[in-house]
């Protein structure tokens, strides 16, 4: 399971900002987080 859908669910009371390479002042989003996870490549299937 994706790590934003962990950390969506109901319980853990997380809000979930999903920054793509097309997300606008990203590296602002990234400043005003608490945590940032990161990850690069495909999944295996």
């Amino acid at each position: 399971m994706p790590m934003a859908l962990k950390l969506a669910q109901r319980g853990v009371d997380a809000t979930v900002t999903i920054v793509h390479s097309r997300t606008e002042d990203a590296p602002a989003l990234c400043r005003e987080a608490d945590i940032v996870v990161a990850a690069i490549g495909r999944p295996q299937p």
